[in-house]
């Protein structure tokens, strides 16, 4: 199982890398050619857009996943009953997107009613995308998916890069964006077709009507309807609040953290599939492991990118984006947390428990819808952030308690935590201090000195570092039991 891991992960972390340099690269040449303005108004269409994602997806893509890591039999079958069933969801949702966006007045020209057009559907390809990765996953054909995306990332990057520079126009480019997208889409299809048709493995056991798979889609569709509402909602609001700078600045600052948090969620992904496979006891010693990797791997990530995020901000958006130095730093934080989250919500949808994912996103999707409303209209994208942040630890800490009740027992023992909680306080605390009185470089060198002493220790006892080194026939304590909490 370790050796189908680390084949999956790294695999996956090639086409994140590429993503996020490639990605970062067209965020930023999209902000400087478009300002501030043109900027906040495709970020706030976006976010409109993507706010209605269960609506033309509805978890398809993380149930077919599940579904077909479980059961190889009878695939194509039903992929054609899920693809039926995305294309109606796809025709239902578009219509309903433009007919909102008219009565809000977000396509008051017909220069904007085109934009509009292109991205909303560039972003109905793209989830159509998503799906066809979740089988490349279910498969474990993870480099087939680093190929694909790989290709997609530099045609993106080639096509949307070159008419933003040439014409920063917001219909070429979002019209360009939807080109790259479908294109993506239609290579992945081809792709698969002859996948499954070459390894079908036997006849029934997949067999579904439409009915069925909206039915089992259900947890999956409400978590991503209360995910969106508190992922999205915020910049909506802040549209409609604080007009489209703000958003700009926001979605700046927002943007980076998002791409930073793909690392660990990468993770996730390459080792989801093989989750769905194993009894509930293998699940929860790999994911105590994982947990406490993946907690201990991103802090010194977050803690550079906070000290250094006005320069970062500036190279990435230039000094006209100066105002999303402290939302990111506000922000950044909350993506330690969702780093968290996503071992959890992975592990707990393996073990079939998406209903509890479900409550979970809709108790916190209420409470940070109430203070998104509240907070915004006072204190703008800065308000937003503190919430944002807030919001990401609250999730992490019920979906703690939920996956630690799921599998019978703390995920965590008591004393890992409490030396993790105080020498993460201690970083934070001796680096506010430290660069009060002398240079930041020299501040963050002497803390991580002393993070790295703690997080080897802490890792060779939960996780064990060797991990690479089992890989290549040598020892590793990775999976003893006695480093298992009882």
């Amino acid at each position: 199982m370790l050796k189908r891991i680390l084949r999956n992960f790294s695999w996956l972390s090639i086409a994140v890398a590429v993503e996020i340099a490639l990605g970062v690269i067209v965020m930023a040449i999209l902000a400087r050619r478009l300002g501030p303005t043109h900027f906040g108004e495709y970020s706030l269409w976006l976010a409109f857009i993507v706010l209605f994602t269960p609506l033309y997806d509805f978890g398809l893509g993380p149930l077919s996943l599940r579904q077909i890591a479980r059961s190889q039999t009878s695939v194509l079958d039903y992929l054609k009953v899920v693809w039926k069933t995305k294309i109606v969801l796809s025709a239902v949702g578009f219509a309903v997107i433009l007919g909102i966006a008219r009565i809000l007045g977000y396509i008051e020209t017909a220069a904007m009613g085109w934009a509009f057009l292109f991205l909303a559907i560039s972003q109905i390809v793209r989830t159509a995308s998503m799906l066809n990765r979740a089988v490349f996953r279910a498969y474990e054909k993870m480099h087939i998916q680093t190929y694909v995306e790989t290709a997609s990332s530099l045609g993106r990057l080639l096509l949307v890069g070159g008419v933003v520079i040439i014409a920063p126009n917001l219909v070429l480019v979002c019209l360009a964006m939807a080109a790259s997208n479908l294109g993506e889409f239609l290579a992945s299809t081809a792709i698969i077709r002859g996948m499954v048709l070459s390894q079908e493995t036997g006849d029934g056991g997949q067999k579904q009507s439409v009915g069925a798979v909206l039915r089992a889609a259900v947890p999956f569709a409400s978590y991503d309807l209360f995910n969106g509402m508190y992922m999205r909602a915020d910049t909506v609001l802040l549209g409609t609040f604080s007009g489209v700078q703000p958003v700009a600045w926001y979605t700046a600052a927002y943007k980076i953290g998002t791409l930073i948090s793909l690392g660990p969620r990468t993770l996730m992904d390459g080792i989801y599939p093989i989750l769905c496979k194993e009894s509930r006891e293998k699940v929860r010693e790999l994911v105590h492991r994982l947990l406490v990797l993946v907690l201990l791997g991103i802090f010194p990530v977050i803690l550079i990118l906070t000290v250094f995020s006005p320069e970062l901000i500036r190279l990435v958006y230039g000094v006209q984006y100066a105002p999303a130095v402290q939302a990111f730093r506000i922000l950044i934080w909350g993506i330690f947390f969702v780093s968290g989250s996503a071992v959890l919500l992975n592990a707990l949808n393996a073990l079939h428990q998406e209903k509890t994912v479900a409550k979970i996103m809709a108790f916190i999707a209420f409470l940070g819808f109430t203070a998104y409303f509240l907070c915004i209209p006072r204190w703008g994208y800065i308000g937003a952030s503190v919430i944002s942040a807030s919001i990401e630890l609250g999730g992490f800490i019920l979906m703690f308690i939920a996956a630690s009740r799921k599998m019978g027992g703390f995920l965590v023992p008591w004393r890992v935590g409490c030396r993790m909680i105080l020498v993460f306080g201690f970083a934070l605390a001796a680096m506010w201090f430290m660069t009060q009185h002398i240079s930041r470089g020299i501040s963050l060198v002497a803390v991580l000195f002393f993070y790295a002493a703690f997080a080897l220790y802490e890792t060779h006892r939960a996780t064990s570092l060797f991990t690479v080194l089992r890989a290549a026939g040598l020892r590793s304590h990775l999976f003893t039991r006695d480093s298992v909490p009882k």
